[in-house]
């Protein structure tokens, strides 16, 4: 049977929280965790028969009410005789949405036409399900989907096989926890007592993202005020803070540029300065880009394959700034702390799966080997030396409660594509979760100074913590303290990778760094 669908209308739903409710739930890490969120947190099960607390229906047959499609009597029904009927169940609060179970009258007789939708506000819907019945059973059917997050799922059926009817036996919804942690459990969380993840970064389930540019474009959004809010949005572009002052980037999808030769972060502002911006409950997310033909006249082997992301653009670089259950993938670096104004706060963050992409360039002729591309210049073989957070220089650094690394998938240089998709096919970050090493020179303007590292969870990488002795920077206000790691899942692995000054004397202050798994003490390599 051929039916057709009214065009869908889009909008938005944005819930305003003040910027004092904001700090007094974020930034306190004293508060107790309240021990029923630890249930909250785990993967929503998809098995749970949720209860539906009411219906509305755009419709009824007298006698025949949308109560009937939920009191549990298959001999009652709901039916309405018109072509796009809907029953809407009203769960109550935001539940884990995986499927719904519809028992349909005459089921066994004929087929019934129809979609599924699920909806946080019953504002705005994401049809999940478009299909029809069996047309074997009156008895229950079962129509999974990829689990949502919502409150309402909304039925609408267009006619069955005989004719224009909408009748429904009974519906079921099942599900589980959320996919994702509220604004409120979240704030009652306390960093380092709870290991990031896809339930506790990232956008949260209550708000609706509004499209910003699109996917085959780089559309920048450009920040004009300070003490700006920009919130729930899907942004197909950087967020260009400028020169604007506390600026608080909340709930928004930051995809980064498809411009190559730009080498920043999904949010940046002037000079490196991000000038006391805040990034909430956000994930910035690199994107795939085609590598072109050639560059410069020179062909690329690579051409037309996909990179996964833009290998210069990092998740967030400079300097004063605070991230706060953010999710960084698929970027080059992480976290970028470039700047000798410093002063970076990450809490709750969870950096992993960065892009690992190598290329030999051309030098002037042919002979010099095949080309990769590259946005810059030519000469040497190079390769993105991918880190989760990388220290340059700069003071006053705080780093808890983050969950940075991720599984390692074996690599070396020299990459062919086909190399370069497997390495890319881990979670890991390809150098290490965490570069520490004095760069730029000596002075005392630039010197890596004032490091906090305490309570997060690392995994991963060449060396998953390298710090290194140059410059006569000697890290002695530097404290790496209660760290869990993963134990390698691939062979050899340096977890602490500590150098030692020019005198024998190891850098940095290391204590009470274990496995995660049992406790243990964590080996440094080349000294303690």
């Amino acid at each position: 049977m051929l039916r057709a669908k009214a065009p869908r209308m889009f909008s938005s739903v944005s819930r305003y929280v003040t910027l004092l409710a904001f700090f007094t739930a974020c930034i306190d890490d004293d508060r107790s965790l309240e021990p029923a969120l630890a249930e909250v947190a785990a993967e929503a099960s998809c098995s749970d028969l949720l209860p539906i607390s009411s219906v509305a229906v755009s419709g009824a047959q007298t006698g025949n009410p949308g109560t009937n499609a939920i009191d549990g009597n298959l001999a009652t029904r709901w039916s309405h005789d018109v072509i796009g009927a809907t029953l809407t169940a009203d769960l109550g609060s935001l539940k884990g949405i995986c499927s719904a179970s519809i028992a349909w009258y005459n089921g066994a007789t004929r087929t019934s036409a129809f979609t599924v939708e699920v909806s946080k506000t019953g504002a705005t819907w994401d049809e999940v399900v478009d299909r029809s019945s069996s047309g074997t059973t009156a008895g229950f059917e079962s129509y999974a989907f990829t689990p949502r997050d919502g409150r309402y799922l909304r039925l609408k059926v267009f006619g069955n096989s005989t004719s224009n009817w909408a009748s429904v036996s009974e519906l079921r919804v099942t599900g589980g926890a959320l996919t994702k942690l509220t604004t409120a459990q979240r704030n009652a969380l306390v960093y380092g007592q709870y290991k990031p993840d896809a339930t506790n970064t990232g956008p949260v389930p209550e708000v609706t993202l509004s499209q910003y540019g699109t996917p085959s474009t780089s559309t920048d959004f450009l920040v004009t005020a300070n003490n700006q809010i920009v919130e729930n949005l899907e942004i197909w572009g950087r967020v260009d803070l400028r020169s604007f002052t506390n600026v608080l980037v909340r709930n928004c999808i930051i995809h980064g540029t498809l411009n190559r030769g730009v080498g920043s972060g999904h949010v940046f502002g002037s000079s490196n300065d991000l000038r006391g911006a805040t990034i909430l409950d956000t994930a910035l997310v690199g994107r795939p880009v085609t590598v072109p033909a050639s560059y410069n006249g020179v062909p690329n082997p690579d051409a037309g394959n996909v990179n996964l992301a833009n290998e210069w653009v990092g998740g967030v670089t400079g300097s004063n700034f605070t991230v706060l259950r953010t999710e960084i993938r698929n970027t080059s670096d992480g976290i970028g702390l470039n700047s000798q104004l410093g002063n970076v706060t990450a809490k709750g963050t969870w950096i992993h799966d960065g892009w690992f992409n190598e290329w030999t360039e051309e030098q002037g002729s042919p002979s010099g080997g095949p080309a990769r591309y590259y946005p810059y210049s030519s000469g040497s073989p190079r390769y993105t030396h991918v880190d989760g957070v990388q220290f340059h220089r700069g003071k006053h650094y705080t780093f808890v409660g983050n969950r940075i690394g991720g599984k390692r998938v074996i690599g070396a240089h020299n990459a062919t594509p086909s190399q370069k998709s497997q390495i890319n096919s881990g979670d890991d970050m390809y150098n290490a979760a965490m570069m520490i090493k004095q760069e730029v020179d000596n002075t005392a303007a630039n010197k890596l100074e004032h490091i906090l590292i305490d309570r997060n969870w690392f995994e991963g990488g060449a060396a998953t913590i390298n710090i290194t002795w140059g410059r006569d920077n000697r890290f002695e206000t530097l404290s790496f303290t209660n760290n869990k790691f993963a134990r390698s899942t691939w062979g050899s692995q340096w977890y602490i990778l500590r150098g030692r000054d020019d005198a024998g004397v190891p850098v940095g202050n290391f204590s009470n760094n274990v496995f995660e798994d049992d406790g243990s003490a964590v080996p440094i390599t080349r000294g303690n």
